[in-house]
């Protein structure tokens, strides 16, 4: 009886914590049509207009996740590139911050050119570094 309980209360707790998790999240969306897909310096749509578009979800913690998604042409079989991430980001009063993370590059149709990143950065009130 005492274990049925505990579990009861275990799980009421863990239901709280969600819906708190919930109450402190917020999710964001972004669309935009660009002449260039331009990335690190190179045109991931051939010199020509690209659709673009995301969801983000944040968390009042500092926690966030995204995806992101977009037109290509650059010699591969693959027409769209779609990205998830995932990282965690605070700010102090001083106006110090820092974020960290992970990230997946997909291009359906051309699987070997898929890949991930870790990066990192600062910021100082509107300065930011970032690898």
């Amino acid at each position: 009886m005492l274990r049925m309980i505990c579990c009861h209360c275990m799980l009421a707790f863990a239901t709280g914590l969600a819906v708190v998790a919930i109450a402190n999240a917020e999710t964001t969306g972004n669309i935009a049509l660009t002449s260039d897909y331009v990335s690190r310096g190179v045109s991931y749509s051939d010199n020509d207009p690209a659709v673009q578009g995301g969801l983000d979800w944040s968390h009042g913690l500092g926690f966030y996740a995204g995806v992101w998604g977009s037109n290509v042409s650059f010699g591969t079989p693959a027409h769209v590139e779609l990205d998830v991430y995932t990282g965690i980001t605070r700010s102090m009063a001083s106006g110090l911050g820092w974020d960290s993370g992970l990230a997946y590059y997909t291009y359906p149709g051309a699987s070997q050119t898929n890949y991930g990143e870790a990066y990192g950065g600062v910021t100082y009130k509107a300065l930011t570094a970032k690898r």
